[in-house]
């Protein structure tokens, strides 16, 4: 049955015994019949974003929801509902997700893939139970499966962490009834750490991306991004020369910090070379 555009409906209706019967052109309809959780893919782990140099947005996953659909095909003749099914299984099988171009509306923000599963075994495994609810008649079905994400949390802006502290204890055998055990002993022994951050700007204060920081004669480096922030963490307590510059041949910029200190987030200014003159 050759289909041109406009031919053939599409409907998302409830296919009760009055909805067919008004039916008055070739149509495929997807009744939404059931809505549950997908516990497999539960994450409760929150999601992390930095949020500048001093705080960083939690926020939860989304929740993962199926939605069941039953596909029905209805014509006038028997063989065209037949083509109908078998264009719709061949276009899902095909594509397996719902392609982003056809999504409208707050489906463009989703944050996965719409997959989509058709004909799965274990579902509408009882579909004369539904038809009767419907008050129709038992006709061909297929099953599809789209998972939707649904974000009902609101983000939540977090200080970072500045400073570290763990206590640890040496541990020393005991003899005692039934074998030997072990107990806290000396300690405890404590382990400090703390962070600091800023950000690395020109001298007409606009933020420097991509430029070098260093503590120097410790190993740590690192480098802006490109708001022209960086951090360091883990930092033992002392005194450190913090230095920066934006390239391997440009003039450093020094000073000492004490670690931990007055002030967690440094302002760096440094002289930016200008880009080179292009080849004449």
């Amino acid at each position: 049955m050759p289909i041109k555009s406009g031919e053939i409906g599409v409907e998302f209706d409830q296919p009760k015994r009055e909805w067919s019967a008004r039916l008055s052109r070739p149509t495929v309809n997807l009744y939404l019949y059931d809505i549950r959780e997908n516990a497999n893919l539960r994450n409760f782990q929150p999601q992390y974003a930095a949020n500048g140099i001093t705080s960083a947005a939690r926020k939860r996953p989304p929740i993962r929801f199926d939605c069941q659909y039953i596909i029905t095909a209805w014509a006038t003749e028997i063989a065209d509902e037949h083509r109908l099914m078998a264009r719709t299984m061949q276009i899902f099988y095909r594509l397996g997700q719902i392609p982003p171009e056809r999504m409208a509306g707050r489906l463009n923000q989703q944050p996965y893939a719409l997959a989509t599963q058709v004909g799965s075994p274990d579902k509408l495994t009882n579909p004369a139970e539904i038809w009767s609810a419907l008050d129709n008649e038992v006709r061909p079905s297929l099953s599809l499966l789209i998972t939707l994400a649904m974000d009902p949390w609101a983000e939540t802006i977090e200080p970072l962490v500045q400073q570290v502290r763990v206590n640890t204890y040496q541990a020393q055998p005991v003899s005692a009834e039934g074998g030997d055990s072990t107990q806290l002993g000396r300690g405890p022994f404590n382990v400090e750490a703390s962070s600091i951050g800023g950000m690395v700007r020109d001298t007409n204060g606009n933020p420097v991306p991509y430029a070098k920081v260093a503590l120097k004669d410790t190993g740590f480096m690192t480098q802006t991004n490109a708001a022209g922030q960086f951090r360091f963490s883990g930092l033992s307590h002392g005194t450190y020369q913090l230095q920066a510059w934006q390239k391997a041949d440009s003039k450093k910029t020094e000073f000492s910090v004490d670690v931990p200190g007055d002030q967690e987030n440094f302002n760096i200014h440094i002289k930016v070379d200008p880009p080179a003159d292009p080849p004449i």
